[in-house]
């Protein structure tokens, strides 16, 4: 479960889908910083003249009221200075000595911080952000300048910023919620059109696997993969994929060739060796005694010619199988309990050790040939008699399930590992390495035996565990022989 989520999240698409989503999520976020940074100047700007307005309206009143020779405080006491402000402006002005003498109704109580600067008595005007009662306002404060320079007090004229703030998080609010939604619809997209372009290498994955996976390379080979008309990278290496297979083809076709063509041409002077080896023993035999060495030598020669004989059989029914049409097969009513019968009679004549029985049904009719899965059997047999102790036991199951006949091979035996069971049917392939060649058969029988039962459109399978013996089952279903 492990694996297949890390492959998932390590497989092309993912990521490119991924990449998709994560560049137009940061775009909408920086978009949107770059406009709520904008919009947080112009807003300020805005507070900032507003501010202005109202001091600089405020200045001019009191400036002409000074020039005749009044004082601020009649001036300010005829008309409020909350009425040259906006009704959300809060407005307080200071006198000598740090004196409020007046303060906006809507300050409740309260005092508007003085600027730093403003306290050394400059006379110019400081803008500020200050906090009155964790309130973050936007303060300008003005010096009250008579004609002799004097400064004698300040107008502060202040405006919250709340609405300011709130207006700036719910925009962010809304260029996150529409990066999230943006990231989404790319993921989406991304995915689709990610599957898409990389259809073709999906392809090429399936195409590789069925030949991994095919008994019978012909059958993958014969696959190409579909060239798209794009002509990009993609057309590029499924042309080169298709080149690749079609080497491999004609390398395959050549090699079985020669491994038919090897096989039929040895046949002959093994034959040959065989029946100089039978008349040499018979002359041998006639004359009288023979030496103990040369009848060690005539032993060991029939032996040898014989198993070369069986390789080469072997090696050639392995080629017909792997041919274009495949292995010729001859397609009659079978009952395969008669022919288990047969093979547990063969294999008992070659030693009753380890023990052989047969189970199941009396008779399962099956379309086959007789010869061919009657070689199934003993191949079965004969490999689990191979790894199976003298004190073991074998069983030769026979039934019939639904649509499909079924033998089997049990044996009490050494077991398969898990990692070999899947290479067991490779030509040569031995999981018990320490057997010696000459012990160990050819190396081919499961092979054979694999390609026999693909002929009759069947399936050969194994459940083995070190030590706990092996089960070697053949499934062939109705009308799998044609």
């Amino acid at each position: 479960m492990r694996s297949e989520r890390t492959r998932f999240f390590r497989s092309i698409r993912f990521r490119l889908t991924a990449w998709y989503a994560l560049i137009l999520f940061l775009i909408i976020l920086m978009l949107g910083a770059g406009v709520a940074r904008v919009l947080e100047r112009d807003l300020r700007h805005d507070v900032d003249n507003r501010l202005y307005s109202t001091a600089a309206s405020m200045i001019d009143q009191f400036q002409v009221v000074s020039q005749f020779g009044g004082q601020s405080t009649s001036l300010y006491s005829e008309q409020s200075p909350a009425s040259f402000s906006f009704p959300s402006q809060l407005i307080q002005i200071v006198g000598s000595r740090d004196r409020v003498l007046f303060s906006s109704e809507n300050l409740g109580g309260r005092e508007i911080p003085i600027i730093e600067a403003t306290l050394q008595r400059e006379t110019q005007m400081r803008y500020g952000t200050t906090r009155i009662d964790g309130e973050v306002v936007r303060v300008l404060t003005y010096p009250l300048v008579v004609r002799e320079g004097d400064v004698i007090g300040t107008i502060s004229v202040a405006e919250p910023l709340i609405q300011i703030d709130d207006m700036l998080a719910d925009l962010q609010r809304q260029f996150l919620a529409a990066a999230l939604a943006g990231a989404l619809l790319a993921a989406l997209a991304g995915w689709f059109l990610a599957g898409r372009a990389l259809k073709p290498v999906d392809q090429m994955v399936n195409r590789a696997q069925q030949i991994a996976n095919s008994s019978r390379e012909q059958l993958a080979f014969d696959q190409r993969l579909d060239v798209p008309p794009t002509a990009d990278e993609l057309a590029r290496l499924a042309t080169t994929f298709n080149n690749v297979l079609g080497q491999m083809e004609v390398s395959f076709d050549t090699q079985r060739q020669f491994v038919a063509d090897a096989s039929h041409e040895l046949r002959t002077p093994l034959t040959a060796i065989r029946g100089n080896v039978d008349l040499l023993e018979m002359q041998l035999n006639r004359g009288g005694e023979i030496d103990l060495e040369v009848e060690r030598s005539l032993l060991d020669l029939k032996r040898e010619s014989g198993r070369m004989a069986r390789l080469t059989d072997d090696l050639l029914t392995l080629a017909r199988s792997e041919a274009p049409e495949g292995l010729q097969i001859q397609c009659h009513p079978v009952d395969l309990a008669d022919v288990a019968k047969d093979v547990v009679r063969t294999v008992l004549a070659s030693g009753p050790e380890p023990a052989l029985s047969i189970e199941g049904d009396d008779e399962v009719q099956v379309v086959g040939d007789r010869d061919r899965l009657e070689q199934v059997m003993l191949i079965l047999c004969d490999n689990a008699r191979r790894y199976t102790p003298a004190e073991g036991s074998i069983v030769l199951r026979v039934w019939r399930d639904r649509q499909s006949a079924r033998f089997s091979v049990a044996d009490t035996g050494s077991g398969i590992a898990l990692e070999d069971q899947a290479r067991i049917f490779t030509r040569f392939f031995r999981a018990d390495v320490s057997r010696e060649r000459s012990s160990g058969g050819t190396g081919l029988g499961l092979a054979i035996a694999r390609a026999i039962v693909t002929a009759h459109g069947g399936e050969i399978e194994v459940h083995s565990a070190p030590g706990k013996g092996s089960t070697f089952t053949v499934v062939l279903p109705d009308g799998g022989c044609r």
